[in-house]
């Protein structure tokens, strides 16, 4: 795993602020890239245009990923443009602790006596995404805080997992409510969904003694509108989902997705030693598990950005062969949009989206890519996520 890419979000605070662009830019708005390998219409497809028309829906977009998804930013833009259009249905899904030098933008979490693990780690057995705490033996305390705007009572579930545990794993309100779910038995037990109202702030105590795992907690406050989900991990590769765990497809059933997004193939890019066969098959068996669990859900694959390999040359030739790319991003983006149509699922190159191949310095020069030439500004990701909302607002008549 290429080091360079598991960077501290906290990072961009530093950057001036980006004035607004011209529309002639690196990256030409006017055209639709998303591609539907799949039937004209679908369920998903349905569903948002029954939104769209004005009919009370939750229309619920879960997306899995890298750093781009593990900064919230383009996840972030993406939420505030369809809430925008369709109404804000809520937080969505988020991880329930901090994980180091990622971003949430709708939680706040701040945690006591529980361990951060990952799939970037050894080890199997996580929850779909590969991020889950751990509650030390000494007992556990977490504080959820919905950001402004994801307030009020809510609509909780939280997976989780009683490793080692006798008494409850405890939720209290901001209202002074809890609710609680004791194990059946004390050892080996599997993964559960917990599902009860609530008002955050939202206190989470496993009492001493007990080990307790939680994965990703929902949020919905009841209303019509969309949720945007960002269930990002620094670094990952399609491949960490070997070490997802063997049920993780009820993970998708307990989020009731209606569109899942999968952003991955920048760290594929970047990997010296890349394994295609592994990652093809990995591909296969996600997308295939996804379809099985979530029949009438939309999957969508954003193709790889593109990026620059560390130390390239400002005058290298913009040539797809020669202007700085990553050695085998090329053959990222072919592996995703291969997988898109074998699926039979939609496909959004984020390259094409940008102006092509070759266009990651221009994205530099407008202060749109960050200095690394792999991440974007905040100001380009919310330019990415406008248009994929505008392709999806079309999708929906």
């Amino acid at each position: 795993m290429n080091r360079r890419h598991v960077i501290s979000w906290a990072a961009f605070a530093c950057l001036p602020p980006v004035a607004a662009q011209p529309a002639a830019s690196a990256a030409p708005d006017r055209r639709d890239w998303l591609e539907n390998f799949g039937p004209a219409r679908q369920p998903w497809i349905d569903k948002l245009r029954s939104l769209r028309q004005g009919r009370a829906e939750v229309f619920r977009i879960v997306q899995i990923g890298d750093s781009h998804t593990a900064g919230d930013f383009f996840t972030g833009g993406l939420r505030a443009a369809l809430q925008e259009r369709w109404g804000n249905a809520g937080a969505g899904w988020v991880w329930p602790v901090a994980v180091a030098g990622q971003r949430a933008a709708v939680m706040q979490c701040a945690a006591s006596g529980w361990r951060v693990l990952t799939a970037r780690q050894e080890g199997s057995g996580f929850p779909l995404g590969g991020v889950l705490a751990h509650s030390e033996p000494g007992g556990g305390r977490l504080l959820l805080t919905p950001a402004a705007g994801y307030a009020g009572p809510q609509r909780v579930t939280a997976l989780a997992r009683p490793a080692r545990a006798s008494g409850p794993l405890r939720f209290e309100d901001a209202q002074g409510l809890a609710y609680a779910e004791a194990p059946e038995a004390p050892h080996g037990q599997g993964w559960r969904a917990m599902a009860f109202r609530a008002e955050p702030p939202l206190r989470i105590t496993a009492q001493a003694g007990d080990v307790w795992e939680l994965g990703p907690m929902g949020f919905e406050n009841g209303g019509a509108g969309v949720t945007v989900s960002a269930l990002g991990l620094n670094g990952a590769q399609i491949t960490h989902a070997e070490r997802w765990r063997s049920g993780w497809p009820q993970d998708l059933l307990a989020m009731r997705a209606d569109l899942l997004i999968f952003a991955f193939g920048t760290n594929e890019a970047f990997d010296p030693r890349p394994d295609p066969a592994r990652a093809e098959a990995a591909w296969a068996r996600v997308l295939d598990a996804a379809r099985r669990a979530l029949p009438r859900a939309g999957l969508l694959l954003l193709g790889a950005p593109d990026a620059l390999r560390p130390g390239a040359l400002q005058t290298e030739a913009e040539t797809e062969s020669d202007c700085g790319r990553p050695l085998w991003l090329g053959l990222a983006q072919r592996m995703q949009r291969r997988q898109a149509q074998a699926a039979q699922a939609a496909w959004w190159p984020w390259q094409d989206a940008m102006g092509g191949p070759c266009t990651a310095r221009r994205w530099q020069a407008e202060g749109l890519m960050a200095p690394d030439g792999v991440h974007f500004t905040p100001a380009g990701y919310a330019r990415a996520a406008r248009q994929l909302a505008d392709s999806l607002a079309r999708l929906a008549g």
